[in-house]
């Protein structure tokens, strides 16, 4: 094979190695947490791969089913998503940023306990 090929190829694949705490990886172009149901006056802390991206206190709109939407910068790759309620761990999760672009987070708060969903398209709300 000749070498201007040879090289390329063997660069991409290099570039595909990578895990997501590479700087070569590509930014994912969106990335959003969907806090949906059963939030009602609750803090809630949200923990990206061991570093907060949301602090504050959400009550779902029982209409929309929506408490907030939290937008994230996320590299591609695999990830660790946490979540506090009310200072108190409440679930995570790992998922791949090429297989999600969306996190929807539910709590039931009998429990206390978060369950997560991963949604194929961006959901909507009316």
């Amino acid at each position: 094979m000749p070498r201007f090929v040879f090289l390329p190829l063997l660069l991409l694949g290099t570039l595909a190695a990578c895990d997501s705490t590479d700087p070569l990886k590509e930014p994912a172009d969106l990335f959003e947490i969907h806090l949906w149901e059963m939030f009602e006056d609750d803090t809630v802390q949200l923990v990206l791969d061991g570093r907060a991206v949301f602090e504050g206190v959400v009550s779902s709109d029982p209409l929309l089913g929506l408490a907030k939407i939290v937008p994230a910068d996320i590299l591609e790759g695999q990830h660790r998503l946490a979540v506090f309620v009310d200072g108190v761990f409440t679930n995570d999760t790992t998922f791949s940023v090429q297989d999600t672009l969306f996190v929807g987070i539910t709590y039931d708060p009998t429990v206390p306990r978060v369950r997560f969903y991963f949604p194929d398209t961006q959901p909507v709300y009316f």
